[in-house]
């Protein structure tokens, strides 16, 4: 229930799967390839579950907007700018911070692996803004 200027009204309660699901076929119609649109999806509701609904699937249209203006190029691969044996810069060509953040995140790991730990930095990508 939500109670605005006194009124009172309910609010539609949707399964996240369901949410993810149209999520990713709103962005997928914009051109965001499958698997990066299922990485953006799923982060929006994350941060509506966790309780961080301005990060969450309100910005959706947001994203659709930046999209047409061509401040978003989702299928842009993120690369690595300069790297060292524990460090990376990655550059994200302006696809989502979702997408960019992941693929950073994944080298992190790597990193990691091989050594007591790593520091990653990441340019060029969209944030919720």
């Amino acid at each position: 229930m939500l109670i605005f200027l006194g009124v009172v009204t309910s609010l539609p309660r949707i399964k996240a799967e369901t949410l993810v699901k149209i999520a990713v076929s709103i962005l997928v119609a914009k051109g965001t390839p499958r698997n990066e649109a299922q990485i953006v999806a799923w982060h929006l509701v994350r941060s509506n579950l966790s309780g961080h609904d301005s990060h969450g699937i309100l910005r959706l249209p947001y994203y659709l907007k930046v999209i047409e203006e061509g401040k978003i190029v989702p299928g842009a691969a993120p690369r690595i700018v300069r790297e060292s044996a524990s460090t990376a810069l990655v550059d994200g060509n302006w696809n989502y911070g979702q997408v960019t953040g992941k693929f950073a995140m994944e080298l992190a790991r790597a990193y990691g692996n091989c050594c007591d730990g790593s520091f990653l930095c990441s340019n060029s990508q969209l944030f919720n803004s």
